[in-house]
């Protein structure tokens, strides 16, 4: 897996959420991990959610695809909210 971003945003990133995004792209590991379509705004691209275990602990990470479906570029990542941490929890049966 390939993954990009910007690096300003991700020190922007860190100081509002705390997660470095070269720890959260680890969410992709997570093999129960729950990806859905941002269809909340009308970004100018497709944006993906994923929310899953990583080295932080649960997270929720946005992202987008880049270069013909071959690399992840990562938009944000923060810590998942109680609401987002239960529904992961209650998809891999905990």
């Amino acid at each position: 897996m390939k993954f990009e971003w910007d690096e300003n945003k991700n020190s922007k990133n860190m100081d509002k959420h705390g997660i470095d995004f070269n720890d959260a792209i680890t969410i992709f590991d997570d093999d129960n991990r729950l990806e859905a379509v941002d269809d909340r705004n009308d970004y100018g691209e497709e944006r993906l959610q994923v929310i899953g275990e990583a080295m932080p602990g649960v997270l929720m990470v946005a992202y987008t695809w880049r270069h013909d479906n071959t690399t992840r570029r990562i938009i944000s990542a923060r810590t998942a909210s109680a609401k987002e941490r239960a529904l992961y929890n209650s998809m891999k049966g905990l």
